[in-house]
């Protein structure tokens, strides 16, 4: 993902959850395979953005297949797994 591996973005954090929450909020935006590739190595909140964006998308067996690795998640991150699905 050309723009998510700009240094700019990876040197703030908040630059990234501002991009990934753009696909969060707009399911037109479709670049959910691209996101769901930097979910293995992305943080915590990172994380939580990118599952929010599967919700939007309607990526629910990607969603389920979250749910188990549940234990892995942090707490708002098992959160929204348990709020969307």
């Amino acid at each position: 993902m050309l723009w998510l591996d700009d240094p700019l973005i990876n040197s703030s954090e908040f630059f990234y959850i501002a991009i990934v929450n753009l696909f969060a909020s707009n399911s037109s935006l479709n670049h959910l395979s691209l996101l769901l590739e930097q979910n293995k190595t992305s943080s915590p909140e990172k994380k939580r953005k990118i599952l929010f964006a599967a919700y939007e998308a309607k990526a629910s067996e990607w969603i389920l297949e979250q749910k188990g690795s549940y234990s892995g998640l942090d707490t708002w991150g098992a959160r929204t797994i348990y709020i969307k699905f």
